[in-house]
């Protein structure tokens, strides 16, 4: 995948992930919709029958809402922003960098070393 494609695909991904918590949102009202109507035609129609028949026209639209609200919900807790995304990427990137150099494996060492001398000679030169 070529830079122009990463690029780009970084740039979609909140509006992936917004349109994703859209669709997460509507199916959770759906189910919500549907057992309210729900509860108030069982109040006002008392026959088995009617209560059937109301299953199985809406039923299905419940399922839908429910198995789209299961699978978003799914995606949307593994799907990473824009910033993650970009943090992902860049500290893999500079990770894969630090491992296969190894003059900069040397840089924590020598950084110490230089402190320790520094606070050495600090030390030395308060005793006198």
């Amino acid at each position: 995948m070529d830079n122009y494609s990463k690029i780009y695909w970084l740039t979609r991904l909140d509006n992936i992930q917004s349109a994703l918590i859209t669709l997460f949102v509507i199916s959770i009202i759906a189910v919500v919709l549907y057992v309210i109507v729900y509860i108030f035609y069982i109040i006002e129609n008392e026959s088995d029958e009617d209560k059937l028949n109301y299953s199985k026209v809406y039923g299905k639209y419940k399922t839908i809402a429910i198995w789209l609200a299961i699978c978003t919900g799914i995606v949307l807790t593994f799907m990473p922003s824009k910033n993650d995304m970009i943090l992902i990427y860049a500290g893999g990137k500079t990770m894969d960098y630090v491992q296969k150099d190894t003059s900069l494996q040397k840089i924590p060492y020598q950084t110490t070393a230089i402190i320790s001398d520094y606070l050495d000679k600090t030390i030395k030169e308060m005793k006198k």
